[in-house]
């Protein structure tokens, strides 16, 4: 299929039963124990209020663009905020943003939040209204239920230890391809002369041959479709908690986003689709985010393009991330691919489904998160 052919309607795998609003009008009243302060959850009208508050709080300069990104057009609805409102000033506060997610388990759909921005107004930071957020949450009648993902970071985790919230105590598994060993070394403050010597080898013992067979090629992706989303289903499907990819939400995740830059390929025997992957360029780094591929070969031949692409780009190296259990794994060794310490912690939620919490039971891929 071209790019400039029209894009078939094609349907969302994992649709969710929910939107923001069932939840809202669910939200039974929340009496507040502190009385300057009233809870709820948001609308679409509150968006440009909480993008203010986000970015006076983390000193940040995200447009509007990147946060209607994730809060308005996900494919798979609207974010939902637990807001707090001070009654003297009318003023929201404090959020924080869920954003729905594609989720299964097996073949069963599930409804799922992956967890985003949270913050305080830093005049009311360290007064309780974290602790009044999670009674809140606790008061919605289907909290029990919400399955909920997040990579926290480490004040996060910190901050769910001091409330006695499950945290994840195991890193998630992160790789890193050196692509240019001269600037590597440089950055990590290797003397010149070490660095002379070292850096021609290093890259020598790491160049990969660039042959495939000659009935494959490889062209550029610029949209995704029905042929893109099978394959992806297929390579990725899980008999754990997986998160199925589709067109529609792949080409907002990766070809719709106003800042990121995002670029991939697809392998092809004639006009048969056999594998793609998908790499975010940032400057001088790169990440692997989609690599799907049925076999190891195929996976070989897409990865030294992915190296091809992020060199071109000016990255000094490509990282990736994913659970244990991706079988993409033994590919990544082959292309000189080296597991480093990672600081990524899987943090996944669910009263009523306690077997959420185990890393075992998850396949996690690069794809699935890094979006904010």
């Amino acid at each position: 299929m071209t790019d400039n052919d029209a894009t078939p309607l094609v349907q969302l795998p994992a649709p969710h039963k929910r939107s923001w609003r069932d939840w809202k009008e669910a939200q039974p009243e929340f009496q507040s124990p502190d009385p300057k302060f009233e809870l709820r959850l948001s609308s679409p009208e509150d968006f440009p209020e909480i993008y203010a508050l986000l970015n006076s709080v983390f000193d940040a300069k995200r447009s509007k663009a990147e946060y209607d990104w994730i809060y308005e057009q996900n494919p798979y609805g609207k974010a939902s905020c637990d807001l707090t409102i001070e009654k003297s000033s009318g003023l929201i506060v404090a959020t924080n943003a869920r954003f729905p997610w594609p989720l299964s388990r097996g073949e069963q759909d599930l409804d799922s939040v992956q967890g985003g921005d949270s913050a305080t107004l830093k005049r009311l930071q360290r007064q309780g209204l974290v602790a009044l957020r999670i009674q809140f949450q606790q008061s919605h009648p289907w909290d029990s239920q919400k399955i909920s993902l997040s990579l926290p970071n480490k004040a996060s985790r910190a901050s769910a230890r001091k409330y006695n919230r499950p945290t994840p105590t195991l890193p998630t598994p992160f790789a890193k391809k050196v692509l240019d060993w001269r600037s590597f070394l440089s950055t990590k403050g290797v003397p010149d002369y070490l660095v002379k010597l070292a850096a021609p080898v290093a890259n020598a013992l790491t160049r990969l041959s660039n042959r495939k067979p000659t009935d494959l090629k490889i062209e550029p992706i610029r949209r995704f479709y029905q042929e893109h989303q099978t394959l992806s289903l297929n390579c990725s499907h899980s008999n754990g908690f997986w998160c199925p990819h589709g067109a529609e939400w792949m080409n907002w995740r990766y070809f719709s986003h106003p800042t990121k830059e995002y670029v991939a390929h697809g392998l092809y025997s004639q006009d048969e689709l056999k594998a793609f992957s998908v790499v975010r360029l940032d400057h001088d780094s790169a990440m692997l985010m989609e690599l799907i591929s049925p076999d190891v070969q195929l996976s070989q031949i897409l990865l030294a393009e992915v190296d091809r692409v992020a060199r071109e780009a000016g990255a000094i190296t490509i990282d990736t991330y994913a659970s244990k259990s991706w079988s993409q794994w033994s590919a990544l060794r082959q292309q000189h691919y080296f597991m480093r310490p990672s600081s990524i912690y899987l943090s996944t939620k669910c009263i009523d489904h306690p077997e959420v919490m185990l890393p075992e039971n998850w396949q996690l891929l690069p794809g699935d998160s890094d979006v904010f």
